[in-house]
């Protein structure tokens, strides 16, 4: 296997996941708050221009994130006007905000949002009394309006659609202890990427809410307030940490990341477990993981609760020495982009050996090196920091664009170019 000429240790900004959900919370109660470390994405940014269309006071500083919500009114007869332009995330936390305050909400939508799955969840906000009426706009960025009067009366039950994202349900979770009876969430089957609402139910309960989730619904008690202490040390943002995790398979003297904290909440860590199955060299000091070359050595794993992993781990498949499957990756076709239509078409274009069928990927080892080519990124952050990976072994690819790592890690290129010194 190829060494690559990188090793060294990189402070990554913290969890969008994470700093995302308290985002949400500080739109429904009054928050001051710093995180630590902070983000700059463009998923993050986007968030907070829709709390501060609230009045919520969010500065972005070198050592993290200032929120202060302590000046939050939300009026019965309000409105509020916010855009959506990529983040699916702040979307359906918005839609779900919607059940638990008395302003209306006006949502401006990209093409690219409005494209993916939204429907059911507008159906259940109708379902409960809620008003909701869409039309065009001739704002060619923003080309879809959604105006959304909430119900007057939210039931204590509602059933959720659990098939296409956990995201709606993580925000109606949040919003529940602000209801007066609480919220019983039914799922009417197993919910997809469970493990993030896991991650919903720590962050609440460590903020003093009593949450518990079920294999069939999540309980959350009502007329509950969030108590927040003036700092938040916020996980390292592993979905885009596990890029360098896997860069260190290829290194001699190891990549290592910093985690802040004592939690590993994020789904995503599991990417350490799935490294040392797979033979890279995996250790733990203080607060820093760092992965170094091992034999790497294919595997056979279920990616359904981890489809952020599967890009760049369909890429480390290629160098290892036996096939690999990843399995329960048909939901990559709704993300930023069809990302298995990206994945394979890049192994197209490489002649890589693979079979799909039926949400199976099964990759065999690359054993040629590749002509010169251009990788179609679909202008999808995952497949940018996929096809670097190929792109560090192989000088010749060619990207057809890099701007939209901004989605999620602006730092990206930047922290890989430090490594290389």
């Amino acid at each position: 296997m190829k060494l690559l000429p990188y090793q060294g240790v990189v402070s990554i900004n913290g969890s969008k996941s994470i700093i995302q959900r308290i985002f949400l919370i500080a739109s429904v109660q009054k928050v001051r708050t710093k995180l630590q470390p902070g983000s700059v994405c463009d998923d993050v940014l986007e968030m907070a221009e829709a709390l501060r269309a609230l009045g919520v006071q969010i500065s972005f500083e070198n050592d993290g994130i200032m929120i202060d919500s302590s000046c939050l009114e939300t009026n019965q007869g309000s409105s509020v006007e916010v855009r959506f332009k990529a983040s699916a995330t702040a979307l359906r936390f918005w839609l779900a905000r919607t059940i638990s305050v008395h302003d209306k909400s006006t949502i401006l939508l990209s093409g690219q949002l409005y494209s993916r799955p939204l429907q059911p969840y507008l159906d259940i906000l109708k379902a409960i009394g809620g008003i909701v009426v869409i039309s065009e706009t001739e704002n060619s960025e923003f080309p879809i309006q959604i105006e959304i009067t909430p119900p007057t009366l939210v039931p204590s039950e509602i059933a959720v659609d659990s098939s296409i994202s956990s995201q709606f349900i993580s925000g109606l979770m949040l919003i529940a202890p602000f209801l007066e009876k609480g919220l019983s969430i039914i799922f009417n089957q197993k919910p997809v990427s469970r493990d993030y609402l896991e991650l919903t139910a720590q962050l609440m309960q460590q903020y003093n809410i009593k949450c518990s989730l079920w294999e069939d619904r999540a309980l959350i008690a009502g007329r509950s307030e969030y108590l927040i202490a003036d700092k938040q040390i916020i996980e390292t943002d592993i979905s885009g940490a596990a890029f360098f995790l896997v860069l260190g398979s290829f290194s001699k003297q190891g990549i290592g990341i910093r985690n802040y904290t004592n939690t590993r909440w994020q789904p995503d860590w599991r990417i350490l477990t799935i490294l040392r199955k797979m033979g890279v060299v995996i250790t733990e000091k203080d607060d820093v993981v760092t992965s170094k070359k091992g034999t790497l050595t294919g595997i056979d794993i279920d990616m359904d609760n981890n489809t952020d992993l599967v890009p760049v781990l369909a890429v480390l498949a290629l160098f290892a020495d036996s096939p690999s499957v990843l399995r329960n990756i048909s939901r990559l076709k709704y993300k930023e982009s069809d990302r298995i239509k990206g994945l394979l078409y890049a192994y197209n274009t490489i002649c890589a050996d693979y079979f799909y069928e039926s949400g199976c990927l099964t990759i065999n080892p690359l054993l040629q090196n590749v002509k010169a080519v251009t990788l179609d990124t679909q202008n999808d952050h995952r497949l940018v920091m996929a096809f670097s990976l190929l792109q560090l072994h192989f000088p010749n690819i060619s990207l057809t664009e890099t701007q939209t790592i901004n989605k999620s890690f602006p730092e990206f290129f930047l922290l890989l170019a430090a490594l290389s010194g």
